[in-house]
């Protein structure tokens, strides 16, 4: 009798241990300091100058010559060039360019996956287009030890100094259950410029923006397929289906 209830409990033991080492690999992530869109992250980076007057007509043409390299301190760069506002489709086109430069190769939608995108500009009156932007992309390097594994690509690009970072070869992971999903841009019907221009006319207009320091519009792994759009320190914001339109307002 004795016997049988010791076994028993082994049994449950071993139970609660192969549950408890399946539910850690399974459902809990690993802690990770570092973030995708954060240029220290990555260990191969560099940043380059370009000229944002000239440098869309330029890349039209098919001219691929157009960037410089920068060594040197960032905040050093006393050159602005303001107001420059770009579109989505401008950064796109932009981002791919210096990939190109980067890489040897695009980073279009067959071989990178988007992780997470972002737009911001200074808050004005009719605000259009944005003066900064990032975006991460990713690619899925399989499973090992329990881990979902993604190698990451950065892009950051300001135009108001004519400047930008790239970043890539760093490593991220992912439970099994939790895999990145892509962030499908080209496929949805309302854009970046659409999603300021929906909260605009709906409330974003009437904000004060005499205490509103940046407008972002956003779109990370968790939002998927909304766009969220936040104005900073004016307590008002938006999310906005990226297929329908429809929106929630959020007072922030």
């Amino acid at each position: 009798m004795i016997k049988r209830i010791i076994i028993g409990v082994v049994i449950v033991i071993c139970f609660l241990i192969v549950a408890a080492y399946l539910a850690i690999n399974l459902f809990i992530p690993e802690h990770d300091y570092r973030s995708p869109g954060n240029f220290g992250s990555y260990p191969n980076s560099g940043m380059y100058t370009f000229n944002p007057e000239t440098i869309l007509d330029t890349l039209e043409q098919r001219e691929t010559d157009v960037f410089t390299p920068y060594f040197g301190n960032p905040d050093e760069i006393k050159l602005y060039y303001d107001p420059i506002t770009w579109s989505q489709l401008d950064y796109l086109k932009f981002a791919s360019a210096l990939s190109q430069k980067v890489w040897g190769e695009s980073l279009s939608s067959k071989n990178w996956s988007v992780a997470s995108v972002y737009f911001a500009q200074d808050c004005k009156d009719n605000s259009q287009g944005f003066n900064r932007f990032d975006i991460v992309y990713y690619k899925d390097l399989g499973v090992t030890s329990w881990k979902r594994n993604y190698t990451t690509r950065f892009v950051d690009v300001q135009p108001w100094r004519g400047l930008a970072y790239w970043g890539g070869d760093a490593i991220f992971s992912s439970t099994l259950v939790s895999r990145w999903r892509n962030i499908g841009l080209e496929n949805f019907a309302i854009s970046a410029d659409d999603a300021l221009q929906i909260t605009e006319e709906h409330g974003g207009n009437q904000t004060d923006k005499s205490h509103c320091s940046t407008i972002s519009v956003s779109m990370f792994q968790h939002d998927n397929e909304k766009w969220d759009v936040n104005y900073f320190a004016a307590s008002f914001g938006m999310y906005i289906n990226a297929n329908s339109g429809k929106y929630d307002i959020l007072n922030k």
